[in-house]
């Protein structure tokens, strides 16, 4: 199996093409001079918008490439594209969210300042997360880059919402709403052409009354993850999991 490599320019589509130290400098050390690539050896360049190009080494050094196309695809991401909204989350409870939610195919992260999260200033880790989302979506196969939006505060989100018409969903324990998958079903089978789908998750303390109050005022359905509580983490994920396997199931 080729390994893959991360590239933010598109090869052409066929023939040669060189790739050269100043325009990837951290894979092109990666694979000449930690994984001793060289002539006859294949590997794949993605570029995180879902291109995929398998190439064959022509010729290597320390600083440069030639490789020859040998394929080239382009896949298209699944719609509706899930959007997680979620407070951010302390340190490397963070840092794992945004692994998994890369190898889940979410399309983007769009932080969250509330009442009750975590106060750090996650604008300084945001290089840290990219390179977090490169490893992943390499390691998993995925050829979606992870978006993350910098946090901002709920009324913030509202303000600058370019998706004002996609169904929003609120995850919030009450006794008398649906579970996540319940509301999923109900959502995708009235809206079979849906572009965007946004999951919002409070911090592990939950939404203050009047943040949820602010949100339910928006339109947002209302649904649950079950009767226990759930750490941050580990409610992105289910909420992650639990929305794709819907679209995959409702909405193709």
């Amino acid at each position: 199996m080729s390994r893959r490599f991360f590239l933010d320019s598109s090869p052409p589509p066929t023939g040669q093409f060189s790739l050269s130290q100043v325009e990837a400098p951290d894979e092109i050390h990666h694979l000449t001079r930690v994984l001793r690539l060289g002539a006859g050896d294949t590997l794949i360049f993605v570029n995180g918008r879902g291109l995929e190009t398998e190439a064959r080494i022509l010729q290597a050094d320390k600083s440069s490439l030639q490789l020859e196309i040998i394929t080239q695809t382009q896949t298209e991401q699944a719609k509706p594209r899930i959007h997680l909204c979620q407070a951010a989350l302390k340190g490397a409870k963070m840092d794992w969210l945004i692994e998994k939610l890369t190898e889940l195919g979410v399309s983007e992260l769009h932080l969250l300042t509330t009442e009750f999260s975590v106060r750090q200033e996650e604008n300084s880790r945001l290089d840290r997360w990219d390179r977090i989302v490169k490893s992943a979506m390499k390691q998993s196969e995925n050829p979606q880059w992870l978006k993350i939006h910098a946090p901002r505060s709920l009324k913030e989100f509202f303000a600058s919402d370019t998706y004002s018409q996609a169904p929003k969903i609120l995850l919030h324990p009450e006794t008398n709403s649906p579970s996540l998958l319940k509301c999923l079903q109900s959502v995708l089978e009235k809206n079979l052409s849906l572009e965007a789908l946004f999951i919002f998750l409070g911090p592990e303390g939950g939404f203050s009354d009047s943040e949820a109050k602010f949100l339910k005022d928006q339109g947002l359905y209302s649904a649950n993850l079950g009767k226990t509580i759930l750490r941050g983490e580990t409610a992105g994920i289910a909420a992650a999991v639990t929305t794709t396997q819907a679209i995959a199931f409702w909405a193709h």
